[in-house]
Parts: C-alpha cells; structure tokens; sequence
C-alpha cells in the first residue's frame, strides 16, 4: 500500500502544484476561487459523512503530507456549500481550509489533498470536518487520525 500511495502522490505533485490557490491558516480565512453551489433543501447542521482513507492512525507522515479522504458532497467545483458549510483540515493550531482547486479527484466520492504541515516532529492529531458559516466544527462530522511527524 505504501508504494501505491507513493506512486500516487508523485503523480500529483508532478501534475499539479498543490500550494497554489488559496487556502487559509489559522491567522485568516479565504475561500478564493472557490464558488458557492447552490444545495437544495440542506440544513445548516445536515453534512456529507467524511472519511479519512489516508494516513492511518499510526502512519509515519513528513510535514509535506497528502491526506486522502471519501465524502459524498461533489466538491469538483466548490468546497463550500450554499449553506455555508465548508471543509477545514486540522492538525494542531493550523487550520487549512481548501479550495477544489486545491483537491485531486481519485475516483467516485475520494479527493486528495496535499500540503505542507507546520509542526514539530511527533504525535500530531489530523482532523478533517465540516465547519458552519462561522467556521465552527460541526461534531458530528469529525474524522480524526493520530500520525506520527519526522522530519
């Protein structure tokens, strides 16, 4: 799985720059060139389940790290929704936001998202969730992996 998973990365940081575009920290949030979709009839709490496929729990990660992840929300063209709600990927005090710009579809419902993570070497929790309009979690869609950062 490992050499897949390699292969698959070195394909897409050689197609794709996945720095470029806009995303945010947790010091500022932007959600340039991404537009909003409009969603019939959600509710403002209602998400698409969220799975984090790649690392697991356990993994060896680098602070260049690809996180592969299973929604059913379409996010080719958008990462936020009508409703306000949009996806935050986390690890320790930093706060990504990304654009679909930013996302490489994998096939049905799995997108990849490659970035650099600004933390120390150790046991860092990666979380991916919904966030509401005013950029607060909603719980109830929270997948959370325990890695391990080298260097």
């Amino acid at each position: 799985m490992k050499t897949q998973l390699k292969i698959v990365i070195g394909l897409c940081l050689f197609a794709t720059n996945p720095m470029q575009g806009s995303f945010a920290l947790a010091q500022g949030h932007r959600h340039e060139g991404s537009p909003t979709i409009p969603v019939q009839g959600a509710l403002p709490r209602q998400t698409s389940p969220l799975k984090i496929l790649l690392p697991r729990t356990g993994d060896e990660v680098g602070t260049r790290l690809a996180i592969i992840f299973e929604t059913s929300a379409n996010l080719t063209a958008s990462t936020e929704l009508a409703n306000g709600q949009h996806l935050h990927i986390e690890s320790d005090d930093t706060m990504m936001m990304p654009v679909a710009d930013q996302l490489i579809r994998l096939g049905k419902d799995r997108y990849l998202f490659v970035f650099e993570l600004p933390v120390k070497p150790g046991k860092r929790d990666l979380r991916i969730y919904w966030a509401d309009a005013e950029h607060q979690p909603i719980e109830s869609s929270e997948q959370k992996v325990e890695v391990t950062v080298t260097k």
